[in-house]
């Protein structure tokens, strides 16, 4: 049985030191001890921007501002139970003050460094596309 779930991301860019935010998944949340990049599913009626800026009001307790969401890219990708179709948009901070709800360890990482992690394989792809 395969959903079709349109699911949007975000990769926190600290300009500062050129690191980029990635979570953990919780032992409770599907994909757990996953690395990803947070965001979630988009429900009816939202846009890509409108769910990414609730999905990280929820799982990190930041406001973001949807007119400084940066496009990156978007792809399926078919796990074991489901198919996924994921969009990507980075976010330039300088700092950022979070608290992880549905994560259980954030790391601020240096692009080369990404690979070093064990990534949801659906974020593998966007690895590629960042700068």
């Amino acid at each position: 049985m395969s959903d079709n779930i349109r699911v949007v991301a975000i990769a926190f860019f600290r300009t500062t030191d050129q690191k980029y935010l990635i979570c953990r998944r919780g032992p409770a949340e599907s994909g757990a001890g996953a690395w990803e990049f947070p965001g979630g599913k988009i429900d009816v009626g939202e846009t890509e921007t409108q769910a990414l800026v609730r999905e990280i009001q929820e799982e990190l307790s930041v406001q973001i501002q949807a007119e400084k969401l940066i496009y990156i890219s978007a792809h399926d990708h078919q796990y074991e139970t489901k198919k996924i179709h994921i969009t990507l948009y980075k976010y330039d901070v300088q700092n950022l003050n979070y608290t992880l709800i549905d994560h259980d360890q954030a790391e601020w990482v240096l692009l080369s460094e990404i690979k070093k992690y064990n990534l949801a394989q659906a974020d593998i792809l966007f690895i590629d596309k960042l700068r």
